[in-house]
């Protein structure tokens, strides 16, 4: 494996989570692969370390995090995640579930199947897969979720989209969040990632800034989008109009 090089600790204002998985954005050349952060629990830090990276503007800083986006901006092409935690056995196990799913429309779109491995001599996993989940701040909040799911639950389940529903049986955070995501059609939503979010698909159109990072950071997650979807109304709050337009002509 490349040389794995970590962030130094920080301190970040976190709500609090019921699992103990925890994620970074990493960088890779062809002789290093670089943590660019500490770890976050909360995966709405992703939101605006995305959207910096695609408009090529600083991160704002929001909550103790501010994401380096000039010097490493986010790959938009490959999603790259270090995950944290104490027992990967379940996420190790049910990830065959997320890979046999993809394995059903990889043939219509190739594209980078998810991949986790060790990370030699630190107790960390590095995580490889689709530029999709990259498209927009809705599609990494599902996939980060997607991630801590597999991580955290080992229910009996027939498929991939299966275990996912079944999710929201469950207790905790994740459960409650995919009660909401249950409501919209998840399998579409993955399936039509790059064209409900067409490369270059930003919160507002031409945005050059992040002006209101609360927003983003708030409202820009898997959740919004759907209550934003199933309520018919504006969780969003204005941010994707056009792709929640995309989504409900599909």
């Amino acid at each position: 494996m490349k040389e794995f090089i970590a962030a130094p600790a920080s301190r970040y204002a976190e709500i609090y989570q019921d699992s103990d998985l925890k994620f970074a954005i990493a960088v890779e050349n062809e002789h290093e692969i670089r943590q660019v952060h500490d770890f976050v629990k909360c995966r709405d830090f992703f939101n605006e370390a995305l959207v910096a990276s695609q408009i090529g503007c600083e991160s704002p800083a929001i909550y103790g995090f501010t994401y380096p986006s000039q010097q490493y901006p986010v790959d938009l092409t490959v999603t790259r995640m270090v995950l944290k935690g104490k027992d990967f056995s379940k996420l190790l196990k049910n990830i065959e579930l997320l890979n046999d799913y993809e394995a059903m429309f990889r043939e219509e779109e190739p594209f980078e199947f998810t991949n986790i491995c060790e990370i030699p001599d630190t107790g960390y996993y590095y995580v490889r897969s689709s530029g999709r989940w990259m498209t927009s701040t809705v599609m990494i909040s599902l996939f980060t979720h997607i991630i801590r799911c597999l991580y955290q639950y080992n229910h009996p389940a027939e498929n991939f989209l299966d275990f996912m529903k079944k999710v929201s049986d469950q207790d905790g955070n994740a459960a409650k969040y995919q009660s909401e995501i249950n409501k919209i059609d998840l399998d579409s939503l993955i399936k039509n990632a790059r064209i409900v979010f067409p490369y270059g698909t930003l919160p507002h159109p031409g945005m050059s800034f992040i002006g209101d990072v609360r927003n983003v950071h708030n409202n820009g997650g898997i959740v919004s989008w759907s209550r934003a979807i199933s309520g018919n109304q504006d969780n969003m709050r204005g941010m994707y109009t056009d792709s929640v337009a995309i989504y409900r002509s599909l």
